[in-house]
């Protein structure tokens, strides 16, 4: 089968991943982590790739890079090629070293950069490899606490958007530390995860639904109920937990609220809720049943109710869902200037568990 096509317009910025084969450590001493650095300053030189952000975990990395040229796959793959050769060399193995091709997802957006920021720093926090992101050594965090760092790190724009962000005219690392030092949420994390690990590119698709108005929402609705086939949805646009909470604060306005089907009055709000979750939040028919508290039977004929109802774009139902889903994204991703505010030796780190 041939390989997918990887998306990489030039000027472009990715989140690329890759873990070891079989999950097996492929940084183990120091001087492995600093000659995977090497060949990542190397692509730098060469105009290939810039760096934003890293991790570097005992069985696999994170890197937040941008593209100038398009040449990703070509960059990305000689850091690897490069480093496997040498790591089987030291070792006198042979064979793979990576899991496969690497990940990457294109950066939906600049407001979402400060998530990937936070997800990628807190790598090693969440391995416990470290108390704070910028205590780990193979992190870009710790570059970040300081005034300057590596030439071969583009410092730039982060310090640019950190700078805004605090309403300053310049960068404070102190202020990389109260803006990024806060953790993702559980849901922010699951979903960068499951955009990582997911076939299929529809960050774009975020970007526009996130920019949105709640008809232009509705719309999108429409869209995907007319198109709807059955299957479950590849990449969710918010999280179970955010949308349920959406769902329950626009209860709150009109909890009797029905809506007519087949000429009869049918309670409105778990069908839109189970409408949503398989639609917005790529849920199985079994979780979406779970969530709303009902049979898998019900969940599936509420789901078909909720596409029919959407797909006339218009009326009462449309504006209520988009309406819905706009307040859960907003929740979910909020602009960098409403960030939470937040009031290591030299060895690897342990194997985590994230992505």
């Amino acid at each position: 089968m041939a390989q997918r096509q990887r998306r990489d317009a030039p000027g472009s910025y990715h989140h690329v991943m890759n873990r070891g084969i079989a999950r097996r450590s492929v940084f183990e001493t120091r001087a492995d982590a600093r000659y995977f650095l090497s060949r990542l300053a190397r692509e730098v030189r060469s105009g290939r790739i810039e760096l934003l952000a890293y991790a570097l975990m005992t069985n696999h990395f994170h890197l937040l890079v941008r593209s100038p040229r398009g040449e990703l796959g070509r960059a990305i793959g000689r850091v690897e090629n490069a480093y496997v050769r040498w790591f089987n060399r030291l070792r006198r193995r042979d064979g793979p070293l990576f899991r496969g091709r690497f990940r990457s997802r294109p950066l939906g957006d600049r407001e979402h950069l400060f998530v990937l920021l936070r997800y990628i720093d807190h790598n090693p926090v969440e391995a416990r490899a470290c108390a704070r992101p910028e205590l780990y050594a193979w992190g870009s965090a710790r570059h970040y606490a300081r005034p300057s760092g590596p030439r071969w790190l583009a410092r730039a724009e982060v310090e640019l958007d950190v700078a805004r962000a605090a309403w300053r005219d310049a960068y404070r690392p102190e202020d990389y530390a109260r803006l990024l030092g806060v953790p993702p949420t559980a849901e922010q994390r699951s979903l960068v995860e499951v955009r990582l690990e997911t076939r299929g590119d529809r960050e774009d698709e975020l970007a526009q639904l996130r920019a949105a108005a709640p008809d232009g929402v509705a719309r999108w609705l429409a869209a995907r109920a007319r198109a709807a086939d059955g299957r479950a949805v590849l990449v969710p646009m918010v999280s179970p937990r955010t949308l349920q909470a959406s769902v329950a604060e626009a209860r709150v306005g009109d909890p009797a609220w029905q809506v007519v089907l087949h000429g009869r009055g049918r309670a409105g709000w778990p069908i839109l809720a189970a409408g949503l979750l398989r639609i917005a939040c790529a849920q199985t028919l079994r979780e979406v049943a779970r969530r709303v508290g009902v049979s898998e039977r019900t969940a599936s004929r509420a789901i078909e109710d909720h596409r029919r109802l959407c797909r006339a774009e218009q009326g009462e139902y449309a504006a209520r869902a988009g309406g819905v889903l706009r307040l859960a994204l907003d929740r979910e991703h909020p602009r960098a200037d409403e960030s939470p505010q937040a009031g290591a030796g030299e060895s690897m780190a342990p194997s985590s568990s994230s992505a």
